[in-house]
């Protein structure tokens, strides 16, 4: 199993402080992205490092995205979930992988890419969201 790591996964960072009322999902998104451009390898397993980041997002409570968005990011952790864990035929009570890894591994890489540009998509529409974030010295 592959864990998230801070230095898996590097963030957008300045030396200016940030306020907005979409910023905490805009910097987390950022990260992914950046993660998943700028990486070689396998788009699943890159997207799999990625899930639990993009699973601290999908909370309807926060507010963290506009609700269209919020939606978005919904269809993607469902898609990226879809066959459930895995458990041990043998030992049903063992779980052998989460939601996340069983998924990834068994879809194509066209699906991890498609997967990736709605993740891109998301991105995108956050940067055109005026006041997205604000600069403070």
């Amino acid at each position: 199993m592959i864990e998230f790591t801070e230095k898996t996964l590097h963030y957008h960072k300045m030396s200016k402080s940030y306020v907005g009322k979409y910023y905490y999902a805009y910097y987390k998104i950022y990260g992914i992205v950046e993660f998943l451009a700028t990486r070689t390898g396998d788009i699943r397993k890159r997207l799999l490092l990625c899930s639990s980041e993009l699973a601290m997002l999908d909370n309807k409570y926060f507010n963290y995205l506009p609700e269209d968005l919020q939606e978005e990011l919904s269809g993607i952790i469902k898609e990226m979930s879809k066959y459930g864990e895995y458990y041990n035929p043998s030992f049903p009570e063992r779980r052998i992988s989460g939601s996340f890894e069983n998924t990834l591994s068994r879809i194509r890489n066209s699906t991890g890419e498609k997967i990736a540009k709605r993740i891109f998509y998301i991105f995108e529409e956050l940067t055109n969201i005026p006041n997205c974030f604000e600069w403070h010295d």
